[in-house]
């Protein structure tokens, strides 16, 4: 007996998601834990764009020095977040600027850790000798990533960062999920949002503000005073897809064989 299926011209990109999450078409986030990862071009409609170089960001003397833009995704062998995908920001820096008249900043840590899991050498980056942006793609590395970060409205259950980057090792390794323990406080057992959940940061107040329809002005009220988002007090850690660009301290000038290449910051390579 044979069975009739409807299909598509997407139906690889539905394997994909049903593969990579579950939540309705919406990711959960991740346990917290170290999982293995490739670089992957950074733009997923166009595989040209593989990197990008961008300035650093805010209004800090670091603004106008750069960053490299890279997409990391969990591999396809994983036993949990396949294909789950990060966009992560490597200074193009080894130090951070002075602060509170110290005689030097402190190292830009991103840097040595990210390439060093690619497996440049340390002769070669402290010389800043990187290597062009053939060498990263479908390199694999480790990455920590975070505790569950409180949803927004990019991320409607709530988001991971990461944290550390590792050489790459044993997938097995892996954190798994248990059955019926949900993942973040405010999810139940099937990842669905509980609304009610006591959120602190300002951005879960107002997505469930959105959400809901209550009033804005009353939800920010409840949430005065929280911390903010930890993926803004990483140098190098990835920020939700379209938040504001974070303002660290100003690094000193850095090596350029990757700015030269994109030509100009912010243009992709």
């Amino acid at each position: 007996m044979s069975f009739a299926v409807e299909t598509d011209q997407y139906a690889a990109d539905a394997l994909k998601e049903s593969q990579s999450s579950s939540g309705n078409g919406k990711f959960p986030p991740l346990p917290r834990g170290e999982y293995q990862v490739a670089v992957v071009p950074l733009k997923k409609d166009d595989p040209s764009k593989r990197v990008e170089v961008a300035d650093f960001g805010g209004t800090g003397p670091n603004g106008k020095k750069k960053v490299l833009r890279v997409a990391l995704q969990i591999v396809d062998d994983s036993p949990l977040g396949m294909k789950r995908y990060f966009q992560v920001r490597i200074p193009l820096f080894t130090r951070f600027a002075p602060k509170d008249g110290a005689p030097q900043g402190k190292p830009a840590k991103n840097y040595f850790d990210f390439w060093g899991a690619l497996g440049v050498s340390d002769e070669d980056l402290v010389a800043g000798r990187l290597p062009d942006v053939n060498f990263m793609m479908g390199k694999r590395l480790g990455v920590t990533i975070s505790d569950p970060i409180e949803p927004d409205k990019w991320n409607p259950l709530g988001s991971n960062e990461v944290n550390f980057f590792n050489k790459a090792g044993d997938v097995n390794t892996t954190p798994r999920r248990t059955e019926g323990v949900p993942v973040a406080e405010w999810l139940n057992a099937d990842d669905e949002l509980i609304i009610e959940y006591p959120f602190k940061t300002p951005e879960a107040k107002a997505y469930i503000a959105e959400l809901t329809g209550q009033a804005p002005a009353a939800v920010a009220a409840a949430g005065a005073g929280a911390p903010a988002p930890s993926w803004a007090t990483q140098p190098g850690g990835a920020a939700p897809t379209g938040a504001p660009a974070p303002s660290w301290g100003t690094p000193p000038a850095a090596n350029t064989a990757l700015q030269d290449a994109a030509a100009a910051g912010g243009q992709g390579f």
